[in-house]
């Protein structure tokens, strides 16, 4: 029996001629932007502000911002805002949900996530139960 033939898992990679593959950088500032999206949330008038370490506890996201608010007026313009400032630092928005619902908006920028809730929102998701075992983090430092 011939060995002309040899299983494709026991072949290393190949890479064309000249090719260098690094390992992603960590994005500069992901601390800073959550810190940011956290003061955003402030400068809106937002309640209960927490900022969840989420580095050890999911590879997704490094950091969640978590908000109450007390109207949908509130929370479309703390978004926007947030999407503004934060497309502006190069960190612009990927992702978006809750646009038609009226307890729970959320954008995402990659490392950092942010949650708008209505308090009855808030305590429907439960985010601080959820990830009880991520970090809190002070952002008004």
């Amino acid at each position: 029996m011939s060995d002309s033939h040899e299983n494709p898992e026991d072949q290393p990679d190949a890479l064309p001629a000249g090719e260098v593959v690094t390992a992603p950088a960590a994005p500069a500032g992901t601390i800073e932007d959550a810190l940011l999206v956290a003061r955003i949330a402030d400068d809106f008038r937002g309640a209960d502000i927490l900022l969840l370490d989420m580095q050890k506890i999911t590879a997704i996201v490094d950091y969640f911002v978590i908000v109450t608010v007390t109207s949908r007026r509130q929370m479309k313009a703390m978004a926007e805002e947030s999407d503004v400032v934060m497309k502006k630092r190069g960190s612009p928005r990927l992702g978006a949900e809750g646009e038609g619902e009226t307890v729970w908006m959320l954008r995402d920028y990659g490392d950092v996530v942010l949650h708008i809730f209505t308090p009855e929102g808030r305590e429907l998701y439960a985010l601080e139960e959820l990830w009880a075992d991520a970090p809190r983090l002070s952002w008004q430092e």
